[in-house]
């Protein structure tokens, strides 16, 4: 079964999409600890990976 991690600060859009996936019997994991993003994805191991790429925490403007 495809595994697919979802990685985004909203969880009403997050909650959207994850109910949508679960509806095609997709496998989804969504960010439980932000300070361990990397190790989740390790453990996890998705087959596709969606992520807002404008995280608040994670943005740093000037480098």
């Amino acid at each position: 079964m495809n595994k697919i991690m979802i990685i985004d600060d909203d969880p009403i859009l997050v909650h959207e999409i994850v109910t949508e996936f679960k509806k095609w019997h997709l496998l989804v994991s969504t960010v439980q600890d932000w300070e361990n993003i990397v190790k989740e994805f390790i453990q996890y191991h998705p087959d596709l990976v969606i992520m807002d790429v404008k995280l608040p925490k994670f943005c740093k403007l000037g480098n």
